[in-house]
């Protein structure tokens, strides 16, 4: 983990709401799919505490990375206004990441099925990237409410894809877990990873835990430190442990080491 200083390349708008922020890329480390960085978004005092991101996609030969992002509230909304040559305060790379978990065992099954939805879609098509350089071509489920959220130009073409909309608006009409459940292929022999909001996530558990497969899950939780120093994004676990805490035992996790109320 390092804090530096790095410069906007491009920002562009990929749907409603959603950003794309490209930048360049100072330590010497490499980030892998599933880690976060935090940015501090003004030298204000108001929004105080730096705002969490996952990455999204990492180029060596360049050194930049990117996020995607939803405006929400002030700190995004600083974010959206971002041009070319500013300045952005990052400390990253954080956190685990789905290569920590992936198991040989897994690796050699059938089908891989990285599952994304609204703003944990940046790190799934890393993954997804990731996977297909190793040569391993995964299934990339996407979900989104309606068809004006889906981040089209953000899509590998040479990735499976399929999308799923609540309202039937594009692809497949349903959640992921819906599509999922319509899939005779995805119903053995599987591992699934996924990041998105809470209710997908226990829905691709569930999932995992009825057809007997292996499930892997970034969680996306409120964080003030970033760094495991605060305690503020603990989540229940099973076992003796009780609680880890997302931004430093995580945010990946073993989907059934997560206590799902």
């Amino acid at each position: 983990m390092k804090q530096f200083i790095s410069t906007v390349i491009e920002l562009k708008s990929i749907a409603e709401d959603y950003f794309l922020l490209s930048f360049t890329w100072i330590p010497d480390s490499t980030p892998a799919a599933g880690q976060f960085l935090t940015i501090r978004t003004t030298e204000l005092s108001s929004p105080l505490l730096r705002r969490p991101f996952a990455l999204s996609s990492f180029d060596n030969k360049s050194k930049t990375a990117s996020i995607i992002f939803q405006k929400r509230g002030e700190g995004t909304k600083i974010m959206s206004q971002l041009i070319k040559g500013d300045k952005l305060d990052i400390m990253g790379p954080l956190g685990n990441s789905f290569s920590d978990f992936k198991a040989k065992s897994d690796n050699t099954k059938k089908k891989q099925v990285i599952v994304a939805g609204g703003i944990g879609t940046g790190p799934m098509l890393y993954l997804a990237e990731e996977m297909r350089e190793g040569g391993i071509e995964p299934l990339l489920i996407v979900g989104c409410r309606t068809k004006s959220l889906i981040p089209f130009s953000s899509f590998n073409k040479n990735i499976e894809t399929v999308i799923c909309t609540d309202d039937g608006s594009f692809g497949f009409k349903g959640n992921v877990i819906d599509y999922m459940n319509s899939n005779d292929k995805l119903t053995s022999d599987v591992t699934i990873y996924c990041c998105g909001p809470e209710p997908m996530l226990k829905g691709c558990h569930a999932y995992a835990e009825t057809t007997n497969n292996t499930c892997y899950v970034s969680l996306e939780q409120m964080m003030a430190c970033g760094i495991g120093a605060c305690m503020g994004c603990t989540c229940e676990t099973e076992g003796e442990k009780k609680y880890a805490r997302v931004c430093k035992d995580g945010p990946v996790f073993k989907s059934s080491e997560v206590k799902w109320t």
